[in-house]
């Protein structure tokens, strides 16, 4: 723009050719610039969009896992299902306080689905079978010689609201439950209790452990 209004010798300089010359090479260079940075701006969102659609298929390949891993523990306690001395999941076999459910929960954690059964000779019998099967399942077997843990002094036991449903399955509480405590408070306060009492299992009425 300077140089359609700026004279030299009464004529605009942008008339004169090595003027109109580089300012048509410095246009290029600008176009080329702009052109550029688009292809730049243009490679980026490729970029984002494959690492969004990267997480996305990772989701879906953790999801589809976590389904089979599922499906195959179910179908390995459908498996035990007809061996003598198979008692049942941990869930079937107790009972539990109305309000302390999720508590309960997450207290057992992963013994919360196993298949449990009638001592550990029983034990042996159902892990073979697994194996023959291909299958897989969480055992848990009764034994009457164990001991529970010691209750925490800190908070509620959780042992006490459970109840078992037949013989046997008191001991394995016990030694599921019997350092699990039902914690109330802020998030910073079951942090300090948590890292005062180190062996002990915390777990919230809302299931957070």
């Amino acid at each position: 723009a300077y140089a359609g209004f700026r004279e030299a010798f009464g004529h605009p300089i942008a008339e004169y050719p090595l003027v109109a010359q580089t300012l048509a090479d410095l246009q290029w260079d600008r176009r080329r610039l702009l052109a550029g940075a688009l292809e730049l701006l243009s490679i980026w969102e490729r970029v984002v969009a494959a690492e969004a659609d990267l997480r996305s298929a990772r989701a879906r390949v953790e999801a589809l896992a976590l389904a089979l891993d599922e499906a195959r523990s179910q179908a390995g306690a459908a498996q035990l299902a007809g061996i003598e001395g198979v008692l049942g999941s941990l869930l079937d076999l107790v009972e539990v306080d109305d309000g302390y459910q999720a508590a309960f929960e997450a207290a057992a954690g992963e013994a919360l689905d196993a298949v449990v059964v009638d001592g550990p000779e029983r034990a042996r019998m159902a892990v073979e079978a697994l194996r023959r099967g291909d299958f897989s399942a969480a055992v848990l077997a009764l034994d009457n010689g164990g001991h529970g843990w010691p209750a925490p002094r800190v908070g509620e036991p959780v042992r006490p609201r459970v109840r078992a449903r037949r013989d046997g399955v008191d001991a394995l509480l016990d030694r599921l439950l019997g350092h699990a405590v039902l914690v109330d408070g802020e998030p910073d306060e079951v942090v300090d209790v948590a890292l005062a009492h180190p062996d002990a299992v915390l777990v919230t009425r809302g299931g957070d452990r």
